[in-house]
């Protein structure tokens, strides 16, 4: 059974490549090149950004929440909607 959805994967996505629709960016905050909001570095200049853990974007505003237990970070307003750490499910 496997074998056969990954044969009709493979007959999916040949005929209709995946597509990223995404097509926002973002501004670096060391050198202001515009950069897509799914890259977690700069090509420009080589900064690297933390990762929101809820929404997967890099981390560009200087307030953000961090979890008490794994350390991980994410934007305030997209926590806000959670009652746990995405991660480790400590409370928020």
């Amino acid at each position: 059974m496997e074998s056969q959805y990954e044969d009709l994967a493979l007959e999916i996505f040949t005929k209709h490549s995946p597509k990223d629709s995404r097509s926002t960016t973002t501004e670096c905050t060391s050198c202001s090149a515009t950069i897509p909001d799914c890259s977690n570095a700069c090509p420009n200049c080589d900064t690297k950004f933390p990762t929101c853990i809820v929404t997967g974007r890099p981390l560009m505003e200087y307030q953000f929440w961090m979890c008490s237990a794994c350390k991980h970070r994410a934007y305030e307003n997209e926590i806000a909607q959670k009652q746990t750490c995405p991660l480790c499910h400590t409370p928020v």
